[in-house]
């Protein structure tokens, strides 16, 4: 793998960590109760979160899933909080969390 193609996936791999960890503080979910909303394991909410690990498919959707979010929006490389009635149908808080990704 060409050393740009690893600094990528590690951007994104951090992006990912950091948006499951905004959408968790902003659903006021302990990482127990986003274990038990998503059934995904604890090592690897943990491990996703702090960039550590890329993460399967599947249980980006169960993320997705757990913190009501569709799974495009984990995925994206656009940083746009989806608007009310948007996309996925999703249960939309009025106000976006803070930005901390362009």
């Amino acid at each position: 793998m060409h050393r740009d193609d690893r600094k990528r996936l590690a951007d994104r791999r951090q992006a990912l960590g950091e948006r499951i960890k905004i959408l968790r503080a902003y659903r006021n979910f302990s990482q127990d109760d986003l274990i038990r909303e998503s059934g995904v394991g604890r090592n690897t909410i943990q491990r996703t979160e702090a960039g550590e690990t890329s993460m399967r498919l599947t249980q980006v959707w169960k993320l997705a899933d757990g913190l009501r979010v569709p799974v495009t929006w984990l995925l994206s490389d656009d940083w746009t909080w989806p608007t009310r009635g948007g996309a996925g149908g999703g249960e939309w808080p009025d106000e976006a969390p803070p930005k901390r990704y362009p």
